[in-house]
């Protein structure tokens, strides 16, 4: 599951492989989806999935350094469905795949528009390669413009 959540926060995370934050379900409670744990002595990356509550281990793309690629994803003012709404979304730029993770990186703009049509988040699911955002709690107005990371997962 991909999260933007209004006024939410990733956080990143350092540490040693076996470190508590890994394995302690204390700081599990409210770490926020998406975070990320760079295990310094493995040069291994995870993120952190909330619904799961589980770190996931993340696969280097070539040339990236491990933090997936940034793109602007485009989603429309049409949604589709009572809630959540629904839109298919197009990736350009980026070749997917059935394992491509996207996240979403809210900037204060679309945090405005969010907070005006009352959405409460909005995350982008991977269907065996086909996308699809969803907004909760209601739907833009407006087209949003909104910066992802791009990651191939494991």
């Amino acid at each position: 599951m991909v999260t933007l959540v209004y006024a939410g926060r990733i956080n990143r995370y350092c540490g040693n492989t076996g470190d508590d934050i890994q394995n302690n379900e204390a700081y599990k409670v409210n770490m926020p989806n998406g975070s990320i744990f760079d295990e310094i002595d493995t040069s291994k990356e995870y993120r952190f999935d909330a619904q799961k509550r589980e770190w996931i281990p993340q696969k280097k793309a070539e040339g990236d350094g491990g933090y997936g690629e940034y793109r602007t994803i485009t989603l429309t003012s049409v949604w589709e469905g009572d809630g959540p709404y629904t839109q298919a979304v197009a990736i350009t730029g980026y070749e997917t795949s059935e394992k491509t993770r996207v996240d979403l990186i809210q900037d204060n703009d679309v945090i405005a528009q969010m907070s005006d049509d009352g959405v409460e988040k909005i995350y982008i699911a991977n269907d065996n390669g086909s996308f699809t955002a969803y907004a909760v709690g209601g739907k833009p107005t407006t087209a949003l413009t909104v910066m992802a990371t791009f990651t191939e997962v494991e």
